[in-house]
């Protein structure tokens, strides 16, 4: 992205995958979303977080 000329990364939190279940909440996929704030900070992006309250059918 940033070799494209972009500075800026939008993506959403799917949050199926945080709580799969009521009251359930994965540490690994919250790891995951950690990890592309991390990424994104580090290469100089700004990450947009887009927040979509459920689930669109495929």
């Amino acid at each position: 992205m940033k070799d494209a000329g972009c500075n800026a990364y939008r993506f959403s939190i799917e949050w199926a995958r945080i709580e799969p279940t009521k009251g359930n909440f994965d540490k690994k996929e919250i790891e995951h979303y950690r990890e592309i704030f991390e990424f994104c900070h580090q290469n100089g992006v700004i990450p947009i977080v887009t927040l979509h309250h459920f689930t669109s059918p495929k």
